[in-house]
């Protein structure tokens, strides 16, 4: 099918430039752009953010119990575990 389309000029600009870097053509541009915000729309959410993860290097070994208790932000808890830190410092 063929339409008429009218854009803004930068617009227009840059979707040509990105079209030309990907090796495609202004409509397959424009048609792959319709089609993702057409599936996100009838998904009814947006595409996934991926977050950068870093490591530290270091392993921690909590029990679920423990892992409960840091969520809960329980200090109690915590200090029965030992996971506080007046807990973890050596007493005098």
């Amino acid at each position: 099918m063929q339409t008429t389309l009218r854009l803004d000029d930068d617009l227009h600009r840059r979707a040509k430039m990105e079209a030309a870097r990907r090796g495609i053509t202004l409509t397959q541009l424009v048609e792959e752009g319709l089609r993702a915000q057409l599936e996100a729309s009838a998904a009814g959410s947006r595409p996934p953010v991926v977050l950068p993860t870093f490591d530290s290097g270091l392993s921690f070994n909590f029990t679920a119990q423990e892992i409960k208790a840091m969520m809960n932000d329980d200090s109690e808890q915590l200090a029965r575990l030992g996971l506080t830190p007046e807990a973890a410092s050596p007493k005098k």
